[in-house]
Parts: structure tokens; sequence; C-alpha cells
């Protein structure tokens, strides 16, 4: 019997601690406009899915984002653009399109 109460043990510990994390909500927030959004994970929100990187201009879209889900764009120099990685929001990414400001790249 002795063996089999670590096991026990351990698994209450780990249901508690899954029990504390479900409260915790994650935001996200765009780099170009500072709005916040709900996330399913630290770096991915409905609407808000989409990261840039300032060495290459590029701007990719991941699960979450309406706009370029799975696409890969280059961000044109007439954008202005803060010079750090980071999640950009659908509608800024929207602005962006309207001012001819994307490039594609690549579709997945």
């Amino acid at each position: 019997m002795n063996t089999l109460t670590p096991m026990i043990l351990n698994a209450k510990a780990i249901s508690m601690n899954l029990d504390d994390t479900e409260n915790d909500i994650v935001t996200v927030s765009c780099m170009c406009c500072a709005a916040t959004f709900e996330g399913f994970s630290e770096s991915q929100a409905n609407d808000c899915a989409s990261e840039y990187d300032p060495e290459t201009r590029e701007l990719t879209g991941y699960y979450g984002s309406t706009l370029i889900d799975l696409e890969t764009h280059f961000v044109s120099p007439k954008i202005d653009m803060p010079h750090a990685i980071g999640n950009v929001c659908d509608p800024c990414i929207a602005k962006m399109m309207k001012n001819d400001g994307l490039i594609l790249i690549s579709a997945f």
C-alpha cells in the first residue's frame, strides 16, 4: 500500500496546479496600437496573432489572425513600424493593407 500513496499525492498536486491556472487570463498586446486581446496562448489571440520581425520587415500571421493566417508579408518602408519583435493586431494590419503597405511573400 505504501508504494501507491506517493502517486495519489502527486495526482492531487497536479490537479490543484491545473485548477489554479484555469482562472488566469492571458492578454496579448499589439505593438503598433497597444490594444489588448484575450489570448489563447502567450503570443496569440483572436484578431492579434501576427508577429513582426524588424530585421527582415516581415509580418507572419498565425492561427488567430483573420487577415493573414499562414501568410508572410513584407512591410513596406513607407509603413512606420517599431524596431522590435512583437505582435500586430488585425485592425492595424487592415490599415497597412488599405495603404498598400504589405507585399505577400508566401502563403503556407
